[in-house]
Formats: structure tokens, C-alpha cells, sequence
């Protein structure tokens, strides 16, 4: 009886630590220094929940044995990125015309195949070199996390690659600003934002590089950027059919929630949904996807960082080469 009360207390208390770093999250993100850097709350989220696993592993172990962050990594996550999908729009996106969809169907596509082969030829697990290619191709962490949703990839393989994206998407969130100023791409605004949009990987980092370079570079920044998140729905089709099991030659898990994504695109794209509605969707999905951040956060112990090497951050850093170099060339000559 009292293991049984004992087990439904800390159950509870689980469950209310980690609702409460999610909302803390999200009012934090609002203060400098955060706000000042616009970081987004799912990227506070993450620091939180590494500075628990790291300042208190007693608290961060007794969360674990509940099994609250499996919870919160999976069913959670998906349900958050599934009412993501009510922030895109058809409309917006048929702006970009066929050039501008051709363009992102071959980042995406084109940089997963790229991680794939250099993962190889760096000696990485494959499963590794997909996340960090899924996380460099559409949208930084979450992209991460679907990915390791539908291969079933270990927390550490998730952990890694949520490190390498974030880095370098805020590198390039504070390098691409100054380039710009500089004159460094010859570059005008409205063509800075797709480059943006295109190359960066959290959404976050592109609304706030497009921010630092003017309200129109925001603007088409943000709608290039929606279509890359759109395509989260065929690639994590496609990663399902791509990994199969070396014994059975089953496929990984069938990412339905990608569909329920996409019918949460077209239902925000064919019918008047009321404002005051897509808010508060908004604002439940933040909050979802911050407290499935949060628990990724706790993997994210020091032994993470010993073992993951210098060959995750060496694949991150040539994608992002590669994404620079290819999304440059595209719009100067034919976007």
C-alpha cells in the first residue's frame, strides 16, 4: 500500500515538475537575456531541463523511474507537433510559387542525403547521421524529435543531435544579420529572408535573424521556413520506408502523426478557423513542445557531451556549409 501511494506521489509530482519548467520556459523567454537574443522558449526549455539532470540528479533520476519523460518525448511531443500544423498556411506558401517549392523539396531532400553519405564516410551510426540531417533539413530540435520518434533512436543518438543543430543555428542566427549589413551576398531584403528561411534551422532562429534584418526579410523568411516545416510530413514517410530492421526487414514505426499534421494544415488552410482559437492551439502546442524539450533536456547530462566526440559537430558544421553554399547559389541565379 504505501509503495503504491509512494509510486502515485512522485507520478504526480513528475508530472507537475515538469508542466511547471515548461511554463517557466516559456515566461522566462520573455526577460533578457533570452528575449534580447529572441531564443525561443523550447530552446530555454532544453537548458532547463540539462541544468536539472546536471545541479540535481537525485530529482532528475526519480523522474526518470516514472517514466513521465518517455511520455513527454513521445505521445507528448507528437501531439505538439501536430497542432503546430495549424500555423501554416496553403496560402502563404503557393507566394513562393513552383521555384520556391522545387527550391525547398531540394534542401530538405538533398541535405538528408548529404548527412546520410558524409555520416557514412565519418563512421557515425546511421541513425545519428539522420538526425542530425532531419535536424539541419526542416526545423532544428523538433524535426529531431519526430525523426527519433519514427526510427526509434536512442536518447543519446537525440540528445547529440539536438546539440548540433542549436549550435549552429544560432551561430548562423547572429552571423546572417551582419552579413547582410555588410553587403557580404548582394543580397536585398525580400532575397535575405528566403535565404534565411531556407538555410537556418529552428524556426526561431529564422524569425529572429529575419528580425535583425528588416520586416519584409521576416516575412518571406518565415513563409520559406513554413514550407520546409511543411515537409516534415513526406520526408518522415519516406525515414519510415528508409530504415528497416536488419533482422526482420519490417519498417520503423508509420509516422502517423505526420498525417495528422498535414490534416491540421489543411483545416487551418480551408476553413475560417476563429482567431481567438488558433491562439490558444498556438499556445498549447508552445507549451507541449516545451515540456517534451524539457525532457529531452534531462539526457542531456555531462557523460552526453564526453562521449558524443568531435564527429557529430563536424557532420552539423559541413551541412551547414552545405545549406550556405546551395540555398546562396539558388537564389542568386534562379530563385
Amino acid at each position: 500500500m504505501k509503495q503504491t501511494l509512494k509510486h502515485i506521489f512522485e507520478f504526480k509530482f513528475a508530472w507537475l515538475c515538469l508542466f511547471f519548467l515548461a511554463i517557466l520556459a516559456i515566461f522566462i523567454s520573455h526577460f533578457p537575456p533570452f528575449s534580447t537574443f529572441h531564443l525561443s522558449p523550447l530552446m530555454v526549455a532544453v537548458l532547463f531541463g540539462c541544468m536539472v539532470v546536471n545541479f540535481s540528479p537525485k530529482s532528475s533520476n526519480t523522474l526518470k523511474k516514472t517514466g513521465i519523460l518517455s511520455i513527454a518525448t513521445k505521445q507528448i511531443l507528437r501531439f505538439g507537433i501536430i497542432l503546430f500544423g495549424f500555423r501554416i498556411s496553403f496560402d502563404s506558401i503557393s507566394e513562393l510559387g513552383i521555384y520556391g517549392i522545387l527550391f525547398v523539396a531540394l534542401v530538405v531532400f538533398s541535405t538528408f542525403a548529404l548527412a546520410i553519405f558524409i555520416g557514412k564516410w565519418l563512421g557515425l551510426s546511421k541513425s545519428l547521421s539522420a538526425l542530425i540531417g532531419s535536424g539541419s533539413a526542416i526545423c532544428g530540435a523538433a524535426a529531431v524529435m519526430a525523426s527519433a520518434s519514427t526510427i526509434k533512436a536512442s536518447e543519446q543518438d537525440t540528445a547529440s543531435a539536438i546539440c548540433t543543430v542549436v549550435l549552429f543555428g544560432t551561430i548562423g542566427m547572429f552571423v546572417y544579420p551582419f552579413i547582410f549589413k555588410v553587403g557580404l551576398l548582394g543580397f536585398d531584403a525580400d532575397m535575405m529572408g528566403r535565404f534565411t528561411g531556407a538555410s537556418l534551422h529552428e524556426v526561431a532562429h529564422v524569425i529572429a535573424a529575419g528580425a535583425n534584418i528588416s520586416e519584409s526579410a521576416k516575412a518571406s523568411a518565415v513563409i520559406v521556413k513554413m514550407l520546409r516545416v511543411l515537409t516534415l510530413v513526406p520526408f518522415l514517410i519516406v525515414l519510415s520506408i528508409f530504415f528497416r530492421s536488419n533482422k526482420s526487414g519490417k519498417m520503423s514505426v508509420f509516422p502517423y502523426f505526420a498525417l495528422y499534421f498535414f490534416a491540421a494544415v489543411c483545416i487551418n488552410s480551408l476553413f475560417a478557423v476563429p482567431e481567438i482559437l488558433l491562439t490558444a492551439i498556438n499556445h498549447l502546442a508552445t507549451f507541449l513542445l516545451c515540456a517534451a524539450m524539457c525532457a529531452l533536456g534531462f539526457g542531456l547530462n555531462k557523460n552526453t557531451f564526453a562521449n558524443m566526440g568531435f564527429k557529430p559537430f563536424l557532420l552539423a558544421a559541413l551541412l551547414f556549409a552545405w545549406l550556405f553554399v546551395f540555398c546562396f547559389s539558388y537564389i542568386k541565379f534562379i530563385f
